[in-house]
């Protein structure tokens, strides 16, 4: 039998008496009515919860009948399941959860709660706010425009979430979105720390959602097995980040689709979770990537089994070309030689800044793979195959080449400074004769 315990508000909440300890006669009176007109610039509370199984939206429950309002920081102490009414509403300024502690409601059909939550965000060592029994829940996690952040050690949600706010996840462990979260258009910066996505699409947010990386932040897919497909919002590197396929706990092979673009100035890191030897991991990039950084094919730490990953005929990869030798690439990065890599989309030279100089070269495409494969459909944008997998380009009379048996991008042709200067005196000579003739034909 769950024990009950009753939520008690801090010293703060009883401020000029205001809550449950109100007090009496005519000072009472005057303070009430200040606290009236305050309203909940003067409430503050913190209202902890020592374990058991109450209900949230019921006035019986809270030390003096008060329902947490905005500016409130609920701190959920101990394990317990933390219930509350059908219909009910109520904000926080912040939570924390402790110790398996969580916020769940009956699965019962119609059941739903919304929970408005301001700029504290939630923090704590756990953290569950969901329906109980089930992914698919009525639980609405209103975010509004309010900006916070999360930290959690584990954290997952199957609420509803909504609103326009960046959300910044700062603990080494992950976030597991599981509601429908298509409300939510805001962002999540990824500081660190992993976005845990396993079943499609609508999980990561609305339309117009977008998700920023930094310092090693990643998008971890998949994990339950099968085929699912990404493709809601966009992904900025604002640091190093990476996407993850999550082996799940069977031996169940998992394709991972994602179409989201990725742009920015990071490492990109392509890594498996998890060590099964039984079952495979497939990557497919079908979105557009122009990320000056590189794009590093980790795969996983300890499988047999390769990690395969494809450029698709949807997907294109944009390189920047730099001084000789300088630009991103497309690496190989295990060490362990189980990666396979599977070229079929387009690649795209942004060539605005590179050195010219007849022989300098550019590697693309990394060596190591245990498979590199191109594929019916790859092509190097501007660029015409002249000879089964050799790629060229003629612009102002230097010759660039790709070569797919290499992966390197070369000026193979630069004219001479001498031909040039004979081109430049042959077509002034070119000129000056033919404005001669016009003179003469003008004077006749």
């Amino acid at each position: 039998m769950n024990r009950h315990t009753t939520p008690v508000f801090s010293t703060q909440h009883r401020l000029l008496g205001c809550g449950p300890a109100d007090s009496a006669g005519l000072l009472g009176f005057f303070l009430a009515v200040l606290c009236l007109l305050a309203g909940d610039a003067l409430r503050a509370a913190t209202i902890s919860t020592t374990g058991g199984s109450f209900d949230l939206g019921s006035t019986a429950t809270w030390a003096g009948g008060v329902i947490p309002g905005a500016g409130d920081t609920a701190n959920f102490i101990n394990a317990g399941t933390y219930t509350a009414s059908n219909g009910s509403s109520f904000s926080f300024d912040g939570m924390t959860f402790n110790n398996n502690a969580s916020i769940e409601i009956s699965p019962t059909t119609g059941n739903a709660i919304t929970i408005n939550l301001g700029p504290g965000g939630i923090s704590g060592t756990t953290s569950n706010i969901s329906r109980l029994g089930s992914t698919n829940n009525l639980v609405t996690l209103a975010l509004g425009a309010n900006d916070q952040t999360w930290s959690v050690a584990s954290g997952n949600t199957g609420a509803n979430i909504t609103g326009t706010a960046r959300v910044e996840l700062t603990s080494a462990a992950q976030t597991w979105l599981r509601g429908d979260n298509g409300g939510f258009t805001g962002t999540w910066k990824v500081n660190g720390s992993q976005l845990y996505v396993s079943e499609g699409d609508g999980k990561y947010g609305g339309v117009g959602v977008r998700m920023e990386l930094l310092n090693g932040g990643a998008l971890r897919m998949g994990g339950i097995g099968g085929a699912f497909t990404y493709g809601r919002g966009t992904v900025e590197l604002v640091g190093d980040g990476s996407i993850l396929v999550s082996q799940p706990g069977a031996a169940i092979n998992t394709t991972v689709t994602t179409s989201q673009p990725i742009s920015g100035s990071g490492d990109l890191s392509l890594r498996v979770v998890g060590s099964r030897t039984d079952a495979k991991s497939i990557l497919n990039l079908a979105g557009a990537y122009t990320h000056t950084g590189d794009t590093l094919v980790q795969g996983a730490a300890n499988s047999s089994q390769p990690f395969t990953v494809s450029l698709t005929s949807a997907g294109s990869m944009t390189f920047t070309i730099g001084a000789n030798g300088v630009n991103n690439a497309i690496l190989d990065a295990s060490g362990a030689g189980f990666n396979d890599l599977t070229l079929d989309g387009t690649f795209l030279f942004d060539r605005s800044g590179p050195s010219i100089a007849e022989g300098n070269s550019w590697t693309i495409v990394g060596s190591g793979f245990d498979s590199l494969t191109y594929g019916p459909n790859f092509a190097v944008s501007g660029f015409t195959e002249q000879t089964p997998g050799l790629w060229t380009l003629t612009d102002a009379d230097t010759t660039w080449s790709f070569n797919e048996s290499t992966g390197n991008l070369a000026i193979v042709a630069v004219p001479e400074p001498s031909a040039l200067l004979l081109a430049f005196a042959g077509f002034g000579l070119l000129n000056w004769r033919s404005r001669r003739n016009r003179r003469r034909a003008s004077v006749r």
